[in-house]
């Protein structure tokens, strides 16, 4: 019995180190190449996730658990670009790996086209 609860609490920690962003894809579908600064930031709230606003390389990042969505704008506060970046876990979280990023959203090409 004790061995059982010993390797209960062992592994939860474990577990929670690596949490994945159950809802990243629902969250990120629902950016739109009109979309402000303030529309994502006050959407990101409403998910719980963590927002990193960097001026130098005007992006915004929201990221929850190990995964992340990157937002790019140009000089003119228009999104150029959205990119996902995630974060594959196997056996209960001890090995994970960074999966290749992907564009969800490429504005820079649409306003081309237009």
């Amino acid at each position: 019995m004790h061995k059982y609860l010993l390797a209960f609490i062992l592994s939860v920690p474990l577990i929670g180190c690596y949490n994945k962003w159950q809802e990243l894809e629902l969250y990120a579908g629902k950016i739109a190449c009109d979309d402000s600064r303030t529309a994502i930031i006050k959407r990101a709230a409403s998910y719980q996730a963590k927002v990193l606003i960097d001026d130098e390389s005007q992006s915004v990042q929201v990221s929850k658990g190990v995964e992340t969505v990157v937002i790019q704008f140009d000089k003119n506060n228009k999104i150029t670009l959205v990119s996902v970046f995630q974060i594959e876990l196997k056996f209960f979280g001890l090995h994970r790996r960074q999966l290749t990023p992907y564009i969800l959203l490429d504005c820079y090409s649409k306003s081309l086209n237009q």
